[in-house]
């Protein structure tokens, strides 16, 4: 048998069974992307948020991370992408209050 008892061997082998080969593959390329954008970043942020893309990537194979861990590594990965994002607003020349917060990020407010 490939799989072992399905729901026990942790977040890994349900994504399989659940999104497939290609779901799955889609999975650890966004994680390993987050991960490139930011392990060169010095910040509180994307230090303790490539921390739990590392540990997140570890522990998916043993434990079930489907409640609160993997909303917690979701909310990681935003506050670094918002942190990321911030900087390069202020490196272009915006000023801060020209930028709006929410589903415009990059946009002017208005």
């Amino acid at each position: 048998m490939l799989c072992p008892a399905a729901g026990t061997q942790g977040f890994l082998w349900r994504l399989i069974l659940t999104t497939g080969f290609v779901g799955t593959g889609l999975f650890g390329v966004f994680m390993a992307v987050q991960w490139f954008k930011h392990f060169r970043r010095r910040d509180v942020f994307s230090v303790v948020g490539c921390m739990c893309l590392v540990m997140s990537g570890l522990f998916f194979i043993v434990y079930d991370s489907l409640d609160s861990p993997l909303f917690i590594l979701m909310l990681a990965i935003g506050l670094m992408n918002r942190e990321r994002l911030q900087d390069q607003v202020v490196g272009s020349g915006l000023a801060k209050a020209d930028v709006a917060v929410g589903p415009r990020m990059l946009g002017r407010a208005r």
